[in-house]
C-alpha cells in the first residue's frame, strides 16, 4: 500500500468516527464502531468494516441505517479530507468481532473444579 493510501485510509477512519458520533442522528445506528478499513489503490473506494454492540435485528438496522446514510457520509468526508476525488463507500459488518465474542462467552462458560479455582498457581509458570 502506498503513502497515499495509507494516509487517506487513516483520515477515513478517523473522520468517520466522528462523523458516525456527532453528524448522522439515525437512531438505528446505536452501538456502531468502525474496526477497520481498506481504501483501493487507486483510491476509487474504501471498504468499511464495522462492528455492531447488540443482537441480528441491531445488526440489521445498523446496516440499513449505514446503507442509506453512506451519501451523507461521502459527502461530510468530502468536506473534511481534503481531496480532490472521494472514494465510494461500502460499509460491511465485520464478522471476526462476533466470532470473538462468541469465543470469550465460551471460554467464561468453562467450568473449573473448585478445588482448582481456590489453588494459586504454580511458581514460576
Amino acid at each position: 500500500m502506498n503513502r497515499r493510501v495509507e494516509r487517506l485510509t487513516s483520515q477515513i477512519e478517523r473522520e468517520l468516527a466522528t462523523i458516525l458520533q456527532q453528524k448522522v442522528s439515525d437512531p438505528r445506528l446505536g452501538f456502531v464502531t468502525i474496526t477497520r478499513t481498506e481504501v483501493s489503490n487507486d483510491m476509487s473506494f474504501a471498504r468499511i468494516y464495522y462492528a455492531v454492540y447488540g443482537d441480528e435485528a441491531d445488526v440489521r438496522e445498523t446496516a440499513t441505517a449505514l446503507d442509506r446514510a453512506g451519501g451523507f457520509i461521502r459527502h461530510l468526508l468530502g468536506q473534511t479530507l481534503g481531496t480532490r476525488l472521494i472514494p465510494e463507500l461500502r460499509f460491511e459488518y465485520d464478522t471476526s468481532y462476533q466470532r470473538g465474542m462468541e469465543v470469550i462467552g465460551m471460554i467464561n462458560e468453562l467450568d473449573l473444579p473448585d478445588d482448582e479455582a481456590d489453588e494459586p498457581a504454580p511458581e514460576g509458570i
